[in-house]
């Protein structure tokens, strides 16, 4: 059985190398820096099974990206995962609103992040 693809987008290399070490025994991981790589990668046909972003980011941020995604019609029901250290509430609202499927405050725990993923495809299957 193929392994589901992750697409991870951070700038802060700790961050990257944290969550690719927490889902990459169980996922594939495709790591980019910024919301315009990810966004140069994912419009050269490549397709993740989910993605995890951070908000922060420079060329392009969370936000952009998100907005980007939410309208494309390839990706626009792709999962997505916001970590970023900004958790206060009205922000994880934002992002809920915006079509997220989940928001980890950082740091992310290994074990929540894996199993929040798991959930996420479990919900996905079941509705296939």
């Amino acid at each position: 059985m193929q392994k589901r693809t992750i697409l991870i987008i951070d700038d802060e290399v700790d961050s990257l190398t944290l969550l690719s070490r927490a889902i990459g025994t169980s996922y594939d991981v495709i790591a980019k820096n910024d919301g315009a790589e990810a966004l140069r990668w994912l419009q050269a046909g490549n397709t993740p099974d989910l993605i995890i972003t951070d908000v922060m980011m420079p060329n392009m941020d969370g936000t952009e990206f998100i907005k980007i995604l939410r309208s494309s019609k390839s990706h626009r029901h792709t999962p997505i995962i916001v970590v970023s250290a900004n958790s206060d509430v009205r922000t994880r609202i934002k992002f809920l609103q915006m079509g997220v499927n989940d928001y980890l405050g950082k740091p992310v725990h290994p074990e929540e992040l894996v199993l929040r993923i798991n959930n996420i495809f479990k919900l996905l299957s079941r509705a296939e």
